[in-house]
């Protein structure tokens, strides 16, 4: 690839952005929302049932008659689609400032109801995590892993946080061009994978300067709820972070857990 890239006559700083970008977009971001997710699914066993069960019934249904899930087929699933959005808003793929420079002359802009004018040549930028963990947009519990709060948000209410959860993919010009593969592969990922595997917490770890969560799918095929079976498989998803504050003895759900940094956070012994 960074030969074909000299080859066509790219400079060092357009080589070194070119080669981020196809490192980061459309791999390692819909891969950390898939893993995110999944952590989240596992750590909330009521959640996770539930979105079994709408996927079983949609396949008894004949609603999922092909192979592998359609995404317009996908799309028919309130509860699929408020998992895949209240992951990718508890766990932003993406948390770099990414700053767009405000034109030379200068722009006005709206900010909660008041024209703000930015001059010219400042950096705007957006902190993810504080964005999309925001009280005022997402309720007093946002920092809680809930999709039913897609569901039950209705007028005003919903579009604001639809709107704020789009700053996800970026904005303008600026939004992420592999958006409607990333969401094909969210939806075909959750819809086929859960409702075939139990994953549960195997073990917790809690030392002084750090939490891990051990999660293991079970060697065995548990679940084929009428899709095509898959093989027997087993893997542990070995998460660790980096705490902000906890205390010595607080083993508390997840979603209560203080996360300032993700250090760690892959996939291994997977056997097929």
């Amino acid at each position: 690839m960074i030969d074909s890239f000299i080859r066509h006559g790219l400079k060092q700083d357009e080589l070194v952005s070119e080669s981020l970008l196809q490192v980061l977009a459309g791999s390692d971001t819909s891969a950390t929302s898939i893993r995110a997710t999944m952590l989240y699914l596992m750590s909330h066993p009521r959640i996770y049932r539930k979105l079994q069960a709408e996927i079983d019934a949609a396949v008894r249904a004949g609603k999922a008659p092909s192979p592998v899930i359609k995404a317009s087929e996908a799309a028919e699933l309130p509860y699929l689609q408020a998992v895949i959005k209240e992951g990718m808003r508890i766990w932003p793929a993406v948390t770099g400032m990414l700053p767009k420079v405000v034109p030379p002359g200068g722009d006005t802009v709206e900010i909660d109801g008041k024209q703000v004018y930015l001059p010219g040549g400042t950096n705007v930028g957006y902190c993810a995590w504080g964005i999309h963990h925001n009280k005022d947009v997402f309720g007093e519990d946002a920092h809680v892993f809930r999709p039913e709060r897609w569901l039950e948000a209705r007028g005003e209410n919903l579009a604001r946080m639809a709107k704020t959860a789009e700053l996800i993919w970026g904005w303008g010009k600026y939004q992420c061009l592999g958006r409607p593969v990333a969401t094909i592969e969210l939806n075909k990922v959750f819809f086929e994978v859960c409702p075939r595997l139990d994953g549960h917490i195997q073990k917790r770890v809690l030392t002084k300067n750090s939490y891990s969560e051990i999660l293991t799918f079970p060697l065995s095929i548990l679940r084929s709820h009428g899709r095509a079976p898959m093989l027997d498989y087993g893997c542990n998803l070995n998460c660790g972070w980096k705490l902000q504050s906890v205390q010595q003895h607080d083993m508390k759900p997840f979603q209560h857990v203080r996360i300032s940094e993700a250090i760690k956070y892959n996939f291994h012994r997977l056997v097929l």
